[in-house]
């Protein structure tokens, strides 16, 4: 690790650079060839292969060994990015679940999550008779289209729309009064709009 390159070592006995590591010896090893899997900011190791008897590499041989270590470097770069999606998604999830105001997430017209205090708010008794419904199920009929108009624009514009009033639909088929904003997200790495929805039903009585 403390050189950039690739080090090649053809016969080991005569070598200067370094000392020879006591597995090496004890396992015989003559040659060999090592690169550094490099990662951002710092190296993720190092990449080896190993011979028992003296031999000379070519620069193709090297070459290739580096290639080999950059797809193991770009496998590890991956795994690391998705688990930290993964640790964003769990907070961003547990910060909406257990958020005061409703929250609605639909994708393509579906409702694909909605938190504790939205289907509180609309009598339901848990998520499941809400997720997989369009999400106009739970809008007025009058105020449908304009609902659908706004989605659309957001999903074009890929810009939030400002809170504006549209009544909602319960579960006992009573009205509520809302107040909604919208916002373009990235859910479960698919586009999607998150809608911030608050009641307003006493403050319109």
């Amino acid at each position: 690790l403390l050189s950039s390159e690739p080090v090649v070592v053809e016969d080991i006995s005569k070598e200067t650079r370094f000392t020879v590591s006591p597995v090496s010896a004890a396992h015989g090893i003559r040659s060999g060839m090592t690169v550094i899997i490099h990662g951002r900011g710092r190296p993720w190791g190092v990449f080896s292969v190993l011979y028992k008897e003296r031999r000379r590499f070519t620069r193709e041989e090297v070459d290739y060994l580096q290639a080999a270590a950059n797809v193991l470097a770009l496998s590890a770069e991956r795994l690391q990015t998705e688990e930290g999606l993964r640790r964003s998604e769990e907070s961003f999830r547990s910060l909406i679940e257990h958020a005061p105001e409703g929250v609605l997430i639909r994708r393509e017209g579906t409702i694909v999550y909605v938190n504790r205090a939205l289907w509180g708010y609309l009598g339901h008794d848990g998520p499941e008779g809400l997720l997989g419904r369009p999400a106009q199920d739970i809008v007025h009929p009058e105020d449908r289209a304009r609902d659908e108009q706004r989605s659309q624009a957001m999903e074009e514009s890929l810009s939030p729309a400002p809170p504006e009033e549209v009544r909602l639909l319960r579960r006992d088929g009573t009205t509520v009064v809302a107040e909604s904003a919208g916002v373009p997200i990235v859910f479960h790495g698919q586009r999607s709009i998150a809608a911030l929805i608050r009641d307003v039903t006493e403050r319109k009585r």
